[in-house]
């Protein structure tokens, strides 16, 4: 589901471990609900000031390496993200899922890497 080409057993076993039990993945069950899907949500003010202010980085040099067949985070998501910052240099990966480092790993290094490091 999260990786487009299918990950490997070694893999899928490091992303499960951490939550092997409820007591280990609660935290994640409290950010699934801290999503404001209602008006009224406690988080919808947080989320609508943090958008509010993401202009505030149009001079912030920005990349996104994307996963076009991610199942969550569709091409949609990225259209809205390149109307936010036009400047954003923007990567995709037709054959990569939500899990784009399983997918594309040398790929997305031989972009982000430069970027981080100031070589680009």
């Amino acid at each position: 589901m999260g990786s487009a080409k299918g990950i490997t057993d070694s893999a899928k076993k490091g992303l499960l471990f951490p939550y092997n039990n409820w007591a280990n993945r609660v935290a994640i069950w409290h950010f699934v609900r801290d999503i404001p899907f209602e008006t009224n949500h406690s988080t919808l003010p947080v989320l609508q000031n943090t958008s509010k202010n993401l202009v505030n980085f149009s001079d912030t040099p920005v990349i996104a390496c994307w996963g076009m067949k991610d199942f969550c985070f569709h091409g949609r998501y990225l259209q809205k993200w390149e109307n936010i910052w036009p400047h954003m240099q923007t990567y995709r990966f037709a054959d990569s899922g939500h899990y784009i480092l399983e997918d594309s790993f040398e790929e997305v290094r031989k972009i982000a890497e430069p970027f981080l490091f100031g070589k680009s």
